[in-house]
């Protein structure tokens, strides 16, 4: 018996033993080594196997109602960037827009979005890795 690689359309469609070199709808088979490094899905260009490497397409931001993205906060968070806002004219902004009852979703997504977080981590109102799951839409 020997291993062999079923080739659909450039790809590898399957490894098996066999004693047969045929298989019904394959273009082509490859004898393998014993010790191969060949998977399922690897590329086959007619003289070579080649890893397929997928990258993971980065999730799309969600978008949050207004109250959503305020619940991503802690207590301990709102209140302090309550306080902050008293005197802090770029957070007074940002809540005049966050607060208008007009808006009806936040895009994290958003430049704007983004730098408001990380805002909040310059002045110390939110730490880095909280800032990162206040911008993935984790509600708490």
């Amino acid at each position: 018996m020997t291993q062999y690689a079923y080739i659909r359309d450039g790809v590898v469609a399957h490894i098996a033993m066999s004693d047969k070199e045929e298989m019904t709808g394959l273009q082509s088979v490859v004898a393998l080594p014993l010790k191969h490094a060949v998977t399922e899905g690897d590329r086959y260009d007619g003289r070579a196997f080649s890893r397929v490497t997928v990258t993971p397409t980065p999730a799309t931001p969600p978008k949050l109602t207004p109250i959503q993205f305020k619940l991503c906060f802690t207590v301990q968070e709102r209140l302090a960037i309550e306080d902050a806002r008293v005197e802090d004219r770029i957070l007074q902004d940002a809540y005049k827009i966050l607060d208008d009852p007009r808006l009806t979703e936040v895009d994290l997504g958003l430049a704007s979005t983004q730098q408001i977080i990380d805002y909040l981590v310059g002045i110390r109102c939110l730490s880095t890795e909280r800032a990162e799951a206040v911008k993935r839409g984790v509600l708490l």
